[in-house]
């Protein structure tokens, strides 16, 4: 199967390059041969490089490159992007690369700064991109430039005075930034100046951004502050939709930061239905968790608002520990809904093995395996990812025979599939080679990755559903990587 593959490689490179070798540029090794030798690192680069032939305007993959350690080609990367984009991804490859020096770094985000600066971004555009350079110049302690970059940031949002401002870029830009990296200077000066402009829909986004980063920097009455002119904000906004979407996300925030008497007050109730069964189940009431599930709209074509909430509620409960809480909410899943009680039970499971409770954790995994096992063959399609993971969760709590005894059902569910579905092919096959590799079963591993590596590079793209091969090649690389 390899030898063929191979030769419709290289028939393939022979047709592109019409047999004639003055018009050969660059060629992208191929992957294959180093997934055979398990040099892994070698193989990532050769499928990054790969998903870059397929498309050269993939905006993710200069940041997988510099976290992969190919530092010059994530930069080459870079600039082979639209020109408005490779401002963001030059900034995205400075932040994410280990290998670069601050000397080096600093070379790069010139250049960003000169392709913004040159008019390559919309202004209100240009303003996140300005942001996340001055947070890059504050962390290194450069003062001067981190205000003179921010300045420019708060000056792009302002350009176009007919479509108002756009500061709710830089506060996202904020928001998503390490809390303990933002300074007060830069809340403080974009607080001021959105105080300077007339309330809108942009001023109600940006200072629910920066309520979000004072919950996370412990400074609950500054929280508060900029929960109040969010709230003060919604009043002008014309789109009644809109205006209450923010209502509600001020409200999940003032629940999650234990601001309750703010919510009961400020918010009213019905918009934060799903918050309110969340407090609740934290603060171990469960009725009245119960009670607001209950008001909350079941599974839909689109949305299941009480199952996204009871999963929330049991991964929150896991994470602190609070297994019989978890536990308890885990039973309120429609037995229907075996994807779910599969996915929750593994949730569970990991978490009780993480705290040291093996016995409880193995008994959990087998729970959650039970629900596999009395799913018929011709209905394990859909729920093959919850399965993967299942199967790998248990090779790592030492579950190795059960895993592996997953893992090999699964793979004749995926290789059943038929060809339309070649994308949930791909990664489930990702989710088997990191389960055979926790079972330590290394050679159906590999195995196991190479058949997902080709899939991945006869890959139709995109498809219907719009799934590109440049995405799938660069799932394989962050797999391949791992096997390192």
């Amino acid at each position: 199967m390899i030898i063929a593959f191979q030769i419709k490689k290289l028939i393939a490179s022979l047709l592109l390059l019409g047999m004639n070798a003055t018009v050969m540029a660059e060629v992208t090794p191929d992957p294959l041969p180093a997934l055979e030798a398990a040099r892994w690192h070698v193989a990532t680069h050769a499928i990054l490089l790969e998903a870059r032939d397929d498309i050269r305007n993939e905006p993710f993959l200069p940041k997988q490159l510099a976290l992969d350690g190919f530092t010059s080609d994530a930069i080459n990367s870079a600039r082979m992007l639209c020109r408005a984009c490779q401002p963001a991804a030059l900034v995205d490859v400075v932040s994410a690369s280990t290998a670069m020096s601050v000397d080096e770094k600093e070379r790069v985000l010139n250049e960003a700064l000169a392709n913004l600066r040159g008019g390559s971004q919309q202004p209100v555009f240009r303003s996140g991109t300005f942001t996340a350079i001055a947070l890059l110049y504050s962390m290194w302690g450069f003062g001067a430039q981190a205000h003179s970059v921010f300045d420019e940031a708060i000056a792009s949002a302002v350009t176009d005075p007919a479509s108002g401002p756009g500061f709710h870029y830089i506060a996202f830009e904020l928001a998503k930034a390490a809390p303990e990296s933002v300074p007060d200077w830069m809340i403080l000066s974009l607080v001021k100046a959105i105080g300077r402009w007339p309330p809108s829909d942009d001023a109600a986004l940006a200072y629910l951004d920066l309520a979000r980063i004072r919950f996370k920097q412990r400074q609950p009455e500054a929280e508060i502050d900029l929960m109040e002119r969010a709230l003060d904000a919604c009043a002008v906004i014309a789109s009644y939709g809109q205006a209450q979407g923010i209502r509600s996300m001020v409200g999940r925030l003032a629940l999650d930061s234990n601001q309750v008497e703010f919510a009961r007050q400020r918010i009213p109730a019905l918009l934060i239905t799903d918050a309110n069964a969340l407090f609740e189940a934290r603060s171990g009431h469960e009725d009245t968790a119960l009670y607001y599930l209950a008001k909350l709209q079941g599974p839909t074509l689109y949305v299941d608002h009480r199952g996204e909430t009871l999963r929330s509620i049991i991964r929150e409960a896991s994470n602190r520990g609070d297994f019989s809480t978890a536990k308890f909410f885990v039973d309120q899943v429609d037995p229907q809904m075996t994807g779910m009680r599969i996915e929750l039970w593994t949730i569970i499971a990991r978490a009780e093995w993480l705290n040291g409770d093996s016995k409880a954790s193995q008994l959990d995994f087998r729970r959650a395996l039970s629900i596999v096992e009395a799913i018929p063959f011709e209905q394990r399609h859909s729920s093959i990812d919850q399965e993967g993971v299942l199967a790998e969760a248990m090779a790592n709590a030492e579950l190795h025979e059960e895993s592996l005894r997953l893992s090999h059902s699964i793979k004749v569910s995926l290789m059943a599939l038929p060809e339309r579905q070649n994308d949930t092919r791909i990664v489930g096959l990702l989710l088997l080679a990191a389960a055979f590799r926790a079972a330590s079963d290394a050679i159906e591993a590999k195995q196991t990755l190479i058949l997902a590596y080709q899939t991945a590079h006869d890959y139709q793209s995109p498809n219907q559903y719009g799934t590109k091969k440049s995405q799938l090649l660069m799932r394989v690389a962050s797999v391949t990587e791992a096997f390192r």
